[in-house]
């Protein structure tokens, strides 16, 4: 509130054209439609994938610049930031990450279409917890991983290594409880 704040509000500005391939192109042509497994099949446009990646930079320097050195906590949400958390990791290490991710995660043979689903998931498994709210989509994405990538998975624990970087998969069944 004015004169009492409690947090700080930085805005990342977007052009038109951001805008329009991240936003209404790439998450919501590609992601949504995949995620949700509709029967429509997503619209791919590498220009598309091109700016989702620029504003997930974008997005990341921003945090990054706000953190500064600090060892630091932030929380990502959703499908459109799904490679932030690598951006931010390669930028400082020390900074924890968490996504949680609102929309279904679909099972492996529907996910493997997806040109870019290597980045997707590499950006994905660089947060530290990944949420989503069923368990059933937190085992699609371990079965997902499991099938494209060389790491190991443990079911036990809901977690993926990757490369000495563990990052837990967790179900949240309403949201996340801050």
């Amino acid at each position: 509130p004015i004169g009492a704040p409690k947090y700080t509000l930085k805005r990342v500005w977007l052009t038109k054209e951001e805008e329009n391939g991240y936003y209404y192109g790439f998450s919501n042509q590609i992601m949504w439609p995949l995620c949700h497994v509709v029967y429509v099949r997503p619209k791919f446009s590498e220009s598309d994938w091109d700016y989702y990646r620029k504003v997930n930079q974008k997005f990341a320097r921003a945090i990054v610049d706000e953190a500064g050195e600090e060892k630091t906590l932030v929380f990502l949400q959703d499908y459109h930031l799904s490679i932030c958390a690598r951006y931010i990791k390669e930028m400082n290490p020390k900074i924890t990450t968490v996504l949680f991710w609102h929309i279904p995660w679909p099972n492996p043979e529907i996910f493997r279409i997806c040109p870019w689903k290597h980045e997707i998931l590499q950006g994905m498994l660089a947060n530290d917890i990944l949420g989503f709210h069923l368990k059933y989509h937190c085992d699609n994405f371990l079965k997902t991983v499991g099938y494209e990538m060389e790491a190991k998975i443990y079911n036990e624990k809901s977690a993926v290594i990757r490369e000495a970087k563990t990052t837990y998969v967790y179900n949240y069944p309403i949201s996340v409880d801050f």
